[in-house]
This record gives C-alpha cells, structure tokens and sequence, in this order.
C-alpha cells in the first residue's frame, strides 16, 4: 500500500510541475516573505487552483477578506497551504501505518483531517472577526450619530469614530477614511467596506448611509439614528427568540442527568434481582 500511496503523491507533483513550467514568470514574481513554506504553498496553489471552478475560488478569496487576510494569503496560496496540509496527512498516516494498523484507513483518516484544518483555522478567524465587528457596530453606530448631529462631515467622523474601536471595525472605519480621502468615491469606499466585513447589519448600516446621500435632501443624521432604532429592535427580538428556545434546548441534557440517572437508580435494584434469581 505504501509505495502505491508515494507513487500517487510523485505523479500529483509531476503533474503540478508540468503545470508551473508552462509559465516560469509566475515562480520569479512570487513573494517569498521570508519563510519557504510561504514560498511552496504559493507556488504550488496557483497550478492546484487552475483545476478549480472560478467561483471556488471566489469564495476562497471572500472568506479570507473577511477573516482579515491572515498571513497575507491569497486564495491561490490557501489552496496551496491546503495541498501541504494534505501531503503532510498523507505522510503522517503512512507512518502510523508502521504501528500495524490498516494502512487505507489510516492514510485516508490522516489526510483529510490535515487538508481541514486550514479551513477550520480560517473559518475560527472570519467568524470571531465578524462577531467582534457586530459586538461594537451598536457603540459605533451611536458615537457616529452624535459626530453627524454635531456637524462633523463623515469622512472626518468615520475618522474620528475609529479611533475608538481598536478591533477590526475600527480598522474598516479607518480604511474607508482613507481612501475616501485618497479619492475614492464615498459610496464605492463604503460598501467595499461592507464587502470586506461580511456583516449583515453593517451591511444595511453602509447601505443605508449611501442610499440616503444618493437620494439627497435626507438628513443624514436623522437616518442614523433611524436604523440605531430599528437595529435594536431587532436586536431585541433576536434575544427574544433565543430566550423562547431556552426550554426546548433544556430538554436533552435534563433528560440525561435526570432522568436516565433516576431510571437507572430504580431499575438497578430490579435487575439485580432477576440475576440473582436465575
């Protein structure tokens, strides 16, 4: 089994090698960062990518802008880590093999845990980015109110608002600001925000300040504080709902450590007595 396992891993990487020798320019632009395995995965991604359909990869690329870009990858390199993850799998299964457990099973198992795990990892990210982004969006929404009641423009306002969120959204504030200021329309720096965030309430927030600019003659102010009624009100069913759900959640565990102990403390005795008795 294990020489069929290493001759399937030589003809992946002769087959990723016939595929990077066609264009020899792409292997001198990559950015290496210093590490190799940067370096392999952004190597090896870009050919394993060719395969994939394009809106694969659209996806790809969607979760890693909402996770932040961890480690500045790319789609094309996260394919490629994903590849290492695999072979590293592979190998670590083949050497468990060594212990005399079934070769097949092993590898398989190892394999496609290890190709998950960057998924797992990036999936981790983006969601608690997302969170934390929906956490302060209220905080946020009330602080950039008041800045627009006092008369602050939004660039400025978003500016100055961002400098109070250390976290993400603070960062996406800050982003917009600039390139609002480096001529960016307003409408495209917003929702490019709302693009990178993947919040839905953000989402609407953003939405909801360019529709009202577009339209013009519409307090912008007032709209703010609009949606801040209307996104707590929502807030509040939301809770709501999660709290009518309680008791149906409660079921299972008090039907494990209530009832199933009591169950077994009742019939015990019984049982014990029909055993004795044969």
């Amino acid at each position: 089994m294990q020489p069929a396992v290493f001759m399937s891993i030589s003809v992946i990487l002769l087959i990723v090698g016939l595929d990077l020798s066609r264009d020899g320019s792409y292997i001198r632009s990559i950015n290496v960062k210093g590490n190799f395995w940067y370096y392999v995965a952004g190597t090896v991604g870009p050919a394993i990518a060719s395969w994939m359909p394009s809106l694969s990869l659209e996806q790809v690329e969607e979760r890693l802008t909402w996770a932040g870009s961890p480690l500045g990858l790319s789609a094309e390199s996260f394919i490629g880590v994903k590849f290492l993850f695999l072979l590293a799998g592979i190998i670590a299964g083949s050497f468990i093999t060594l212990l005399g457990m079934p070769s097949f099973i092993i590898i398989i198992v190892a394999a496609l845990m290890a190709y998950f795990i960057p998924e797992a990892f990036l999936k981790e990210t983006y969601k608690k980015r997302q969170n934390k982004i929906a956490k302060d969006l209220p905080s946020m929404i009330n602080l950039l109110q008041t800045a627009i009641y006092a008369g602050v423009e939004l660039g400025p306002a978003l500016e100055a608002v961002g400098k109070n969120f250390p976290g993400p959204l603070g960062d996406e504030l800050r982003i917009a600001w600039r390139e609002m200021a480096t001529g960016r329309s307003r409408a495209s720096a917003l929702r490019a925000m709302a693009k990178r965030s993947g919040v839905k309430p953000l989402e609407r927030f953003l939405e909801t300040i360019v529709t009202a600019e577009e339209r013009g003659g519409v307090n912008l102010s007032d709209t703010i504080n609009n949606f801040r009624s209307d996104l707590a009100d929502s807030q509040m069913r939301k809770i709501q709902e999660e709290a009518q759900k309680v008791p149906t959640k409660m079921l299972a565990p008090m039907f494990m450590c209530i009832f199933v102990p009591m169950l077994v403390l009742l019939l015990f005795p019984v049982v014990m007595q029909v055993f004795a008795g044969l």
